[in-house]
This record gives structure tokens, C-alpha cells and sequence, in this order.
């Protein structure tokens, strides 16, 4: 039950493994996640990012997007879009649900459920960049070879007044984290293993495009359907920057491996320490925060004497395993989303999918 459901857009197909994708070798600075200082390696984060973005240190505005880099099929107009009812609210903007009404003279109005996410009137300029990575991440996934586990972007519009508009499929049981609880009775061990898996499959897929998610965690799960997960949200992925952790409320600190709290590195390795979060929320039923009873400030310390998020109540000692192997001190110690998904979790789903 991976979600590979033929009733899926044509045009979306599972991940790619890593062979078909190709191995590329990345430069030293780019795989632990920070901007390097000279200009040839400023240029090679140029030409392995995307042709979209601003990366560069020419003065570029990073709060803007160029519209007419932007495909033509994914500029929406915004008379085209039937906004709706709000779904949520996140750090820097709110989404709503909307329909895309696209009309011709041979046929009837058509209209396509999706989802809406638009900049707070309140937004900094930070968020505002955030926010334009977020589009920037979306549109060069996009110009690829689509992945099943990955939100599929739909467009970007303008509103009246100039604001930039992220269009993307909509997620009919919205955000994992809000649909586990709800659904406690009949989730089982087999159902959150595939969920894992599909999560796993997602992020391989990232990591073979040259992206970290950095913000990983059950809230950014989008839920399509009773047996298919998606990854949304990348709004701090990008490789080639990382965020100095002063404000505790405007990153996800209790889902940062060790050493992104402690020296603001984040490589792939920092992205499978969020995944084993991502995990034990999901084996928790999303009924319990990680570190609940420990404040921000005290998490580093806590991590550094060894200690670590204790087995859900409900959740198998193999899984759990697997997740405090996410959780290792020393990163090249901890398994590759490869390694997660062709041994870890294909075992388990074997000896729980027979049982």
C-alpha cells in the first residue's frame, strides 16, 4: 500500500531510484548546508540550484520572483481562481482552499480543487523570502520528473495587490498531524509503516535532486487519502543556506538533529534525524509533542548528555529502533534514506504486512 495507485495523474510516477537518477558528487560546503565564501564556489551553487531563484550575492531582491522566468502553464490568472474557505495558518502566511475555473468556447467551466497559500499582510521580509523559496522549490521540482510523495505544484498568481499566490493540489484530509488522532481506531502499525515509507521514498527523491526539506515533521504531511502521504511545505530547504537559530519560535528546534542547534549545520543527515521525529509523531497517533516537558533552550543540552525521545506508548521496539538510529550523535552514523527504505523500513513492512 504505497500509494502507487494507477487512478494518479499519469504524469506523476513514484520516485526514482537514486541509480536512475544519477549519483552526483556535490561540493563540500554544499552538503553540510552552507553558502561558501569564495566565487567559484558561489558560481557551483549557481549552476546546481535553480535557474529560477536568486542565489547569488549580486543584490538581487530576494523578496521578489521574476514572473516571466515562470512556465507559462503554471501562471494562473487570478480571475481564474474561485477563492474559498480557509484551511490554515503558518508562520508567514495562510492557506485557503480555492478552484481553478478554466473555461473555452466548446466546453462547460471546469473546476479543479486546490489550495491556496498567500504572504500575511504582516509578513516581514524575511518571510517574504521564505516564502519565495518556497515557490522557487516547487517551480524547479516541477520542471522535473514528478514524484508521487511530493505536494504537485499547480501555479502561482498575483493577486489585486501585487501578493504572490502558491497554487497546489489540495490535500483532502489536510495535515497528518491533525489526522492521526482523529483516526486512532482504525490506524494500525501496517498503515504508519506505509506512511513512513511513502514519507522515506519522498525525501530520497529530494536528496537526489540537491534539496534538504529542513522542516520536516508530521504538520507538513499533507494526507490525499486513507493510504497516501505527500510532502509539502519548503519554505527552508534550499542546500546552499542555513538559518542561525536566534529566535527558537521561527524554526522547528524539536525536530533539529544535534548539530544543526548546535553549530546551524544541516546536511541530509540533519534531514533523517527530523524523519526519526517524523516517525515517532507518527507512531505516537500525533497525540504527544516531541519534548513536551523540555523547554527549547534545554534541548541541546539534553541531546548532548545523550538522552532522546522515549518509545510511544503503542509503537513496536523495531520501529523504534529505527528511529533512534535517526537520532545518532554522530551523523555519518546514521542510515541514508536509502538504507531507511531499502532495508529498515521494507523489512518491517514485510514481517508486519505478513503477520
Amino acid at each position: 500500500m504505497d500509494g502507487d495507485s494507477p487512478s494518479e495523474s499519469l504524469n506523476e510516477q513514484p520516485c526514482q531510484d537514486a541509480s536512475e537518477l544519477g549519483e552526483q558528487e556535490e561540493p563540500a560546503a554544499l552538503s553540510e548546508g552552507i553558502w561558501p565564501s569564495s566565487e567559484a564556489g558561489k558560481r557551483e551553487c549557481i549552476r546546481r540550484t535553480s535557474t529560477i531563484g536568486s542565489c547569488s550575492s549580486s543584490g538581487d531582491d530576494p523578496s521578489t520572483l521574476d514572473m516571466s522566468k515562470i512556465p507559462a502553464q503554471l501562471q494562473i490568472p487570478y480571475e481564474h481562481l474561485q477563492i474559498q474557505g480557509f484551511l490554515g495558518r503558518g508562520q508567514f502566511g495562510e492557506v485557503r482552499k480555492a478552484d481553478i475555473v478554466s473555461t473555452d468556447y466548446l466546453t462547460k467551466p471546469k473546476k479543479e480543487e486546490v489550495a491556496v497559500k498567500v504572504l500575511k499582510d504582516t509578513a516581514s521580509a524575511k518571510d517574504s523570502s521564505d516564502f519565495i523559496k518556497e515557490v522557487q522549490n516547487m517551480i524547479e521540482l516541477e520542471s522535473k520528473q514528478r514524484c508521487l510523495y511530493i505536494i504537485k505544484l499547480r501555479g502561482v498568481s498575483k493577486n489585486p495587490s501585487g501578493k504572490l499566490m502558491l497554487v497546489t493540489e489540495l490535500a483532502p484530509l489536510g495535515a497528518l498531524d491533525k489526522y492521526l488522532p482523529k483516526n486512532t481506531e482504525i490506524l494500525r502499525t501496517p498503515q504508519l509503516l506505509d506512511f513512513c515509507m511513502q514519507i522515506c521514498k519522498g525525501m530520497r527523491y529530494l536528496e537526489n535532486q540537491s534539496l534538504l526539506h529542513k522542516d520536516l515533521a508530521a504538520r507538513n504531511i499533507l494526507v490525499m487519502r486513507e493510504d497516501l502521504v505527500k510532502i509539502s511545505d519548503f519554505g527552508l530547504s534550499r542546500l546552499q543556506d542555513y538559518y542561525k537559530l536566534q529566535d527558537s519560535s521561527k524554526v522547528p528546534i524539536k525536530w533539529y538533529a544535534l548539530e544543526s542547534l548546535l553549530k546551524q549545520r544541516f546536511t541530509t543527515k540533519s534531514d533523517v534525524w527530523s524523519f526519526g521525529v517524523t516517525m515517532w509523531e507518527i507512531f505516537s497517533y500525533g497525540q504527544h509533542k516531541p519534548y513536551s516537558e523540555i523547554e527549547s533552550q534545554e534541548l541541546p543540552r539534553f541531546l548532548e548528555d545523550g538522552k532522546r525521545l522515549s518509545c510511544p506508548q503503542q509503537c513496536p521496539p523495531k520501529v523504534y529502533d529505527v528511529m533512534y538510529n535517526c537520532w545518532l550523535k554522530d551523523a555519518t552514523k546514521r542510515p541514508s534514506f536509502f538504507l531507511l527504505e531499502t532495508t529498515y523500513l521494507e523489512t518491517l513492512q514485510e514481517e508486519y504486512n505478513s503477520s
